[in-house]
């Protein structure tokens, strides 16, 4: 392979990790068109450092492959190069980096320190969820009004509707709570909780 240049495109898929897309570009074919490849480096988040704990590395067959076609470091290195995939390492941590500044800046939501207190008082495992996803949300949407679920076992932040939504206001989880932002309140569904939240979206 003869590579002209490459890039990292971000692609939060957060909490879970942090990814970023190398775009390779490789030497003109013989159309004189350059050809792609692209490769999604993956950072597995250790939650207690907030620091990436391992690597992984897959194909990908263009920018909109969701495939697990997973290869080795090593694999990666001979086939671009041991540069290219430090390259990538970085753009990962970088990328790292910025989330972690959205999710501080997350603590000036209006909604946040409600939020906080109501994670602090009953949520008993998954904290990460709310610490880590649903605040990033709120960094990355802070004009945005959203449906915010939370139970003991975590929560899950919404901004429109979908069909996982859907799926949790109907899974008879009594002691799961539901939350709407209308930009200036976050007030408690307790009845028509499917009708307060096409209210809100509405």
């Amino acid at each position: 392979m003869i590579i002209e240049s490459f890039i990292a495109i971000e692609n939060k898929k957060f909490p879970d990790d942090i990814s970023v897309v190398l775009d390779i570009i490789e030497k003109s074919n013989e159309y004189g068109r350059p050809y792609h490849e692209y490769f999604s480096l993956n950072g597995k988040l250790d939650y207690s450092t907030t620091e990436v704990k391992e690597f992984t590395y897959c194909l990908m067959v263009n920018l909109e492959d969701t495939s697990a076609r997973w290869v080795s470091r090593e694999w990666l290195v001979a086939r671009v190069g041991e540069d290219v995939v430090l390259f990538g390492e970085n753009a990962v941590k970088n990328a790292l980096s910025n989330v972690l500044e959205t999710i501080r800046i997350s603590k000036h939501h209006p909604a946040y320190p409600i939020m906080r207190e109501i994670v602090d008082s009953l949520v008993r495992h998954y904290r990460s969820d709310f610490d880590f996803g649903d605040s990033l949300w709120l960094g990355l949407n802070p004009d945005k009004n959203f449906v915010w679920s939370v139970r003991d076992m975590g929560s899950d932040i919404f901004g429109h509707v979908n069909g996982y939504m859907n799926a949790l206001a109907h899974d008879g989880d009594k002691t799961r709570k539901w939350y709407g932002w209308d930009g200036v309140t976050l007030e408690e569904f307790t009845n028509d909780i499917l009708g307060e939240i096409d209210r809100l979206f509405s």
